[in-house]
């Protein structure tokens, strides 16, 4: 045994060369160990375990749109009303909630333009998942969906924000 050995195994006695290897196997068992629960999120199903299996940008997004941020926000169609009449002294006139959210989808587009990142395309099938959730809210308020705004002119259409949103209020408290 070495020097060097000895400053990395201090014994009294030397190691014979199963020890050593033991010793070494065990050592790679742990670096192996420490490695894969850091690069590799695993999940236990009884006696053994297995990798978690990658998610969709689909299924991420709908995650997204439907988990955590719904909670936290609420039904996006308030939200995208608000957005639409905060949007109009910018803008210099009306814009639509579905303007709104093609305003977001054409952001993140833009913001792939320097460099692909996988993050601006799973936000934008998010905010395609949003405009479905505010189209199906709008059919359940009696509306023929989020089209209905489009030909909506500019004078009449601030004032149709602000009734469908004090409507979606109305309806649906728990979702301001």
């Amino acid at each position: 045994m070495s020097s060097f050995d000895d400053m990395i195994y201090p014994r009294f006695a030397p190691m014979s060369w199963y020890e050593r290897e033991m010793l070494q196997q065990m050592e790679n068992d742990r670096l192996r160990m420490f490695r894969t629960s850091f690069l590799e999120p695993r999940f236990s199903y009884g006696n053994f375990t297995t990798a978690k299996p990658k998610q969709t940008w689909l299924d991420q997004a709908k995650d997204i749109s439907t988990g955590d941020r719904r909670k936290a926000y609420g039904h996006p169609l308030p939200n995208f009303l608000r957005a639409a009449i905060a949007f109009t002294p910018i803008l210099g006139h009306p814009i639509t909630p579905l303007q709104v959210a093609e305003l977001q989808v054409a952001w993140k587009v833009v913001r792939d333009v320097n460099s692909f990142k996988e993050d601006n395309w799973i936000d934008t099938i998010g905010y395609s998942n949003t405009v479905q959730m505010m189209d199906d809210r709008m059919k359940e308020m009696n509306y023929s969906g989020i089209d209905w705004f489009r030909n909506k002119k500019d004078g009449v259409l601030m004032t149709v924000l602000y009734e469908v949103l004090t409507e979606h209020e109305r309806r649906f408290p728990q979702n301001k």
